[in-house]
């Protein structure tokens, strides 16, 4: 990078890649079975994810000694235009022409500016969804090779991301009872057949994934963690324009399929796509349950009305005309919340709030694996680039384990800050991260959680560094100034490594004061 603020350290173009630099950073680092869990580095936790696409990617390039930063960096510029090349060829095979297969490309990609920069979900994932929609179509046509690859995505996919797999399986589902209705009416067609051992060999390759789940789900601690991740029990839609919008996509295209049906059969497997789009989004009518529908289906919404704004523009009645008016409504929505996604490619300072950071690598690469304690934020940094594990994040949310423990990781963040600097009350990040928007009671109880735990650190803060295995303490002092170790009392640390490479000594905190100006962090030892 030629930006003279560039000091090694790469520029994030999405808000979550924390969520996922862990995971292929620990699969790079040798421990690909920790990747689900990959913060605590504790083997005993039982992680809500598989992590399947971060394990493969970090196995896959361990023998380059990259960082999973790098490994991002490559599949920044890889991904993306398979993609393209995918939504083309899809759009290919649901009729259309390469103009208009093109355009709509054009447009799905446009609009997915910033889902095209998150690096795992819903870009990879999104991918794999998508080569298992061309992989059954390619089946269906006769194509067993590329109907073994549809099938055993299909399965794969249930072990790497639900709001994938259930578009995939129901948009199967659709393709099957069209096809079985078809036979029917005018005989039995081989393509039943074909969709059905594509559908068993899918449902033989996730069954794994299946009874992890079910096991899962029997943990003592599945319902906290459940509740934590923001799991709302609810036939309500979750979005009322979202789904006022995909209803009249779906009745749009129904409607014009009835009245037209020769003239819209060439366009069967894009139908199909807007009536998957509607049934996954509006899946709570049937089952109850509602798990980020509207925001985590984003992706293939969007997928879904490109497909419906194309086919309305090609077949053009009444019918078409309510559907693509209902996409272009949807998609125009679209694209004004994401108009602010063309500033991550501006660089900012903020953007290089890292940097200084550079110099520490080597030093932490240098160590064995240790456990190291830092504020939030720096906790996700030597996650994510290093082999080194941690006390908290946020993610730990979708990790097995209670409440009282969660508030407690999170607090020894807090924990070389003063009480009443500390500002629990103004987080935004403590531990019911959906579900407090919609109660204030719960608002309430997480916030008193919290106090109670950090109490319970005040007064024993030996007890709590042990109890979490802590080694090291990381204290970022250019961006967490108040963190500040020489006012940590009752513990006693070494000062191991600064940037300026101060000589390791140890001290008492409580009696001693010494401490850098300039320094941009420093590395400390707990002495237990």
């Amino acid at each position: 990078m030629a930006d003279t603020r560039y000091r090694g350290i790469p520029v994030h173009l999405s808000s979550d890649e924390y969520n996922y630099l862990p995971r292929v950073q620990e699969a790079l680092s040798g421990r690909p079975e920790m990747a689900p869990e990959a913060v605590v580095g504790d083997p005993s936790l039982v992680p809500m994810q598989s992590a399947l696409i971060e394990k493969i990617e970090g196995i896959f390039f361990s023998w380059t000694g990259w960082r999973a930063s790098t490994v991002f960096q490559l599949m920044d510029a890889v991904i993306p235009p398979i993609i393209f090349v995918g939504i083309w060829w899809f759009l290919l095979l649901c009729g259309f022409t390469q103009s208009q297969a093109f355009g709509g490309a054009i447009l799905f990609t446009v609009l997915n500016l910033y889902n095209l920069n998150r690096p795992v979900h819903q870009r990879t994932s999104f991918l794999l969804e998508l080569a298992a929609l061309l992989g059954v179509i390619r089946g269906v046509q006769g194509h067993v090779t590329w109907g073994l690859i549809g099938g055993v995505l299909m399965g794969l996919l249930v072990g790497v991301y639900f709001w994938s797999w259930t578009f995939v399986w129901a948009w199967w589902g659709l393709l099957l009872l069209y096809e079985l209705m078809t036979s029917i009416r005018h005989g039995y067609r081989k393509e039943v057949g074909s969709i059905l051992l594509m559908g068993l060999i899918g449902g033989l390759i996730a069954l794994p994934f299946v009874t992890e789940l079910v096991a899962m789900s029997g943990h003592p601690l599945y319902a906290e963690a459940q509740y934590r991740s923001g799991i709302l029990f609810s036939r309500a839609p979750q979005s009322w324009i979202r789904s006022t919008l995909f209803l009249g996509m779906a009745g749009g295209v129904l409607g014009a399929w009835v009245l037209y049906p020769k003239r819209l059969y060439r366009y069967r497997l894009a139908i199909i796509t807007v009536l998957a789009a509607f049934i996954v989004l509006n899946q709570q009518v049937i089952h109850g349950v509602i798990l980020f529908f509207s925001s985590h289906y984003l992706i293939s919404l969007i997928f879904g009305g490109v497909v419906c704004l194309v086919l309305a523009l090609t077949v053009r009645n009444r019918w078409t005309l309510l559907s693509g008016a209902c996409a272009l409504v949807f998609l125009a929505g679209i694209a004004y919340d994401g108009r602010h996604i063309i500033k991550q490619f501006i660089l900012e300072d903020d953007h290089f709030y890292e940097q200084h950071l550079a110099s520490a690598l080597p030093v932490l690469d240098a160590m064995p694996r240790v456990r190291i304690l830092s504020d939030q934020p720096t906790s996700l940094f030597i996650a994510g680039h290093t082999h080194h594990d941690t006390v908290y994040s946020i993610y730990l949310k979708n990790v097995l384990i209670n409440d009282e423990e969660f508030a407690e990781r999170y607090c020894l963040t807090l924990l070389p800050i003063l009480p009443n600097e500390r500002y629990i009350e103004d987080s935004t990040h403590l531990l019911y991260f959906e579900q407090r928007q919609r109660s204030q009671d719960v608002r309430d109880r997480e916030v008193q959680m919290v106090k109670d735990a950090c109490n319970r650190m005040d007064k024993d803060p030996n007890g709590f560094l042990k109890k979490y295995g802590v080694d090291y303490l990381f204290w970022n002092e250019k961006i967490n100034p108040a963190w500040n170790l020489t006012k940590l009392k009752k513990v006693r640390i070494e000062k191991v490594k600064t940037e300026e490479g101060w000589p390791a000594g140890s001290f008492d905190s409580a009696q001693d004061k010494l401490r850098s100006e300039n320094a941009g962090w420093s590395l400390w030892k707990v002495l237990l």
